[in-house]
């Protein structure tokens, strides 16, 4: 995400929670079919990659900057 790249996970952990389907990447079923569609269509959609990729480093220095970080170890008054 932080390099600008669309990410392609499956719903597991808090993998909903940073990636948001066809927004900053894709969240796929675990079927590896799924998988080899979207990473093609990736590959073939230079304007949707492009959009995701941009979306994710967003996406990416919201999440994981300094202040964040911060304010996820502040104690919660």
């Amino acid at each position: 995400m932080a390099s600008g790249v669309p990410v392609v996970a499956t719903p597991v952990g808090s993998i909903p929670q940073i990636i948001a389907d066809r927004e900053n990447g894709r969240v796929l079923e675990g079927h590896i079919h799924a998988f080899a569609i979207a990473v093609g269509e990736l590959v073939q959609d230079r304007a949707q990659r492009e959009r995701l990729g941009r979306n994710a480093r967003i996406a990416a220095e919201l999440l994981f900057c300094p202040e964040a970080a911060a304010d996820s170890f502040a104690p919660a008054a």
